[in-house]
């Protein structure tokens, strides 16, 4: 199997008759082709293209009805594919962070955010030193607030 980038000059990917090979360095925006051939054979057997896109490291899902009246629900992602992980603090109203979630991927939901109240959700990587990788609001003034 041989790899073309950006519809680059192929360079050698993978070879034997099976396996799985992990692929790292992904570039966000670019095109990757991918290209099976015979030992005998110049012509690819089968090719495969694919482009990747940047994967937002925290993401949050829209903000629903919570268990009480004036409360409401969000589930918070993380995706940092990095060894060591990462932490995520919330903040609210620009007051003090909390630590919310420590780990190198998942989701968590945050049941207890209060309406008209402002969230920011902070990602730090935490190794080799404390680094802000993403952040998020979450929250805020309703429709018809002053």
């Amino acid at each position: 199997m041989r790899l073309s980038l950006n519809g680059g000059p192929e360079t050698p990917f993978a070879q034997g008759a099976i396996g799985i090979r992990i692929f790292r360095g992904v570039e966000a925006g670019a095109t990757y082709e991918f290209r099976l051939y015979e030992p005998s054979s110049s012509a690819p057997l089968r090719s495969v293209t694919v482009t990747s896109e940047a994967i937002k490291a925290l993401t949050a899902s829209p903000l629903s009805a919570g268990p009480v009246p004036g409360v409401r629900k969000a589930t918070i992602g993380c995706n940092l594919p990095i060894p060591g992980g990462g932490e995520v603090y919330v903040s609210a109203d620009g007051g003090p962070e909390e630590l919310f979630a420590r780990g190198e991927g998942g989701a968590q939901e945050a049941p207890w955010l209060a309406t008209g109240k402002s969230y920011e959700f902070r990602l730090y990587m935490t190794t080799p030193a404390r680094r802000l990788i993403d952040k998020l609001t979450v929250g805020g003034k309703e429709a018809g607030q002053p």
